[in-house]
């Protein structure tokens, strides 16, 4: 039974988040759509467990030492360099603030190199049942 609710929580929490897979094919149609903007960087960040209780007294759970004690989902945090100019890099972000998928942003930065040139450098996070995340 608390595996039953373990595994339903984790559906609802995944259900709605980027995969892996996802993400690498919205980078590529959000580069296909918008020539003028570039990606520079891309570097995922360590991978951090997160450790779901099956009740708000898990007493039981803190008794035995089972799979359940293994982290069921996975932060993903990845950073992205983006370069183009004003207008390119504002298509940029109102195309994933419209994205069905949950996608956290952590840290926005936008600097102007040379004008018109500028960078954007995002921090985004999701959620996955797997520790392994994207790979480029």
């Amino acid at each position: 039974q608390v595996q039953a609710e373990l595994t339903k929580r984790i559906q609802q929490l995944t259900g709605s988040y980027i995969s892996a897979q996802q993400m690498l094919d919205l980078l590529q149609d959000l580069l296909v759509k918008m020539p003028k903007v570039q990606l520079v960087a891309f570097e995922n960040l360590p991978v951090q467990p997160i450790h779901l209780q099956a009740t708000p007294n898990a007493e039981t759970m803190e008794k035995t030492a089972s799979p359940m004690n293994q982290p069921l989902l996975f932060k993903h945090t990845t950073q992205l360099v983006f370069r183009g100019d004003y207008n390119g890099l504002q298509q940029l972000l109102g195309q994933l603030q419209q994205l069905s998928w949950q996608l956290h942003w952590v840290q926005l930065n936008y600097k102007v190199l040379e004008y018109p040139q500028a960078e954007l450098q995002l921090e985004l996070e999701t959620v996955s049942e797997s520790a392994n995340y994207v790979q480029i």
